[in-house]
């Protein structure tokens, strides 16, 4: 698919930096109902993913703790769909790429 590119980020910082060089590919066009109309669908997807590790204790002091691992995982979609306008209120025309 064009445009598609999947990065790992550690940080929210890193994650809104590639937000914002999403935004900056976004192509846009002014119409009657919107100086900044977008053109192009954008979805951007964050994935959070969590390890969890815990130490359970044996019931005998003499062997050695055991270490479990657990993880967990969410994914959010952030959709913006292109010319949700009604084109006859917009004014708009022609192709945009």
């Amino acid at each position: 698919m064009v445009g598609l590119k999947q990065e790992v980020v550690t940080n929210r910082t890193d994650c809104l930096k590639l937000l914002n060089q999403g935004i900056s590919h976004r192509v846009t066009s002014a119409t009657l109902m919107n100086e900044g109309s977008s053109r192009s669908h954008a979805i951007f997807t964050i994935t959070i993913e969590q390890k969890i590790v815990k130490t359970i204790p044996s019931e005998n002091e003499a062997e050695e703790p055991v270490t479990a691992e657990e993880f967990i995982s969410a994914k959010f979609h952030f959709v913006d769909l292109a010319g949700s306008e009604r084109i006859k209120k917009t004014g708009a025309t022609g192709k945009l790429m």
